[in-house]
């Protein structure tokens, strides 16, 4: 139990120095954008470059859409229990 107590105290304080030191050193954004991208979306105004504006696209794009049918649909038939899977069928009753 001592050594439980000592490996939480120590990864705590760990992560908050980590934390603080990420926190303290590391800017917003840096100076030269990483790629093309980032430097024509620096430019683009906030209205245009925001989340609900991206979720609005990808709602919009059909392949996304089948592709979120496609893993509901394969998520769904895997988890409901009157379909058993290829290696479980002898123990389906």
């Amino acid at each position: 139990m001592f050594w439980v107590i000592i490996f939480v105290a120590f990864s705590t304080v760990s992560h908050v120095v980590f934390f603080s030191l990420h926190m303290s050193v590391f800017q917003e954004r840096p100076k030269l954008p990483p790629t093309q991208a980032q430097a024509t979306a620096r430019n683009i105004p906030p209205e245009q470059y925001s989340y609900i504006a991206s979720i609005r696209r990808l709602l919009r794009n059909r392949s996304f859409i089948l592709l979120i049918i496609t893993y509901v649909t394969a998520v769904s038939i895997q988890s409901t229990p009157c379909c058993c899977g290829v290696l479980e069928m002898g123990k389906c009753g």
